[in-house]
């Protein structure tokens, strides 16, 4: 949702669907966007009009349980399949092979 200070009104606002009752949303600040997954989904928010630029599976095959938007325009998921995923901030795009098989519980930066 967006908010004008100045008319004290929404000016627009989006719905992000998650793909059971029991998935969870996790999000990210980018540079003027948001971005956010569900389930086995990525998808990126244009902050000044909530337009969704992009929303794509990750191809993980189980929920995903952590994002990180890092400083060389990546977005990295790890998933319950025990992977993790690379991807462009700009669209969206699979930017490197995945690393399976790899037991996480938490990424940091």
């Amino acid at each position: 949702m967006c908010f004008d200070l100045e008319s004290e009104s929404i000016t627009s606002e989006t719905k992000i669907e998650k793909p059971s009752e029991s998935s969870k949303i996790l999000i990210e600040s980018g540079e003027d966007c948001l971005y956010f997954v569900t389930g086995t989904k990525l998808g990126k928010l244009d902050i000044s009009n909530m337009n969704q630029e992009f929303m794509i599976d990750t191809h993980h095959t189980g929920e995903i349980i952590g994002m990180i938007v890092s400083s060389d325009n990546q977005i990295i998921t790890t998933s319950l399949d025990g992977s993790l995923r690379f991807f462009h901030t700009l669209n969206g795009s699979q930017i490197a092979p995945p690393m399976e098989e790899m037991e996480i519980d938490e990424m940091a930066c």
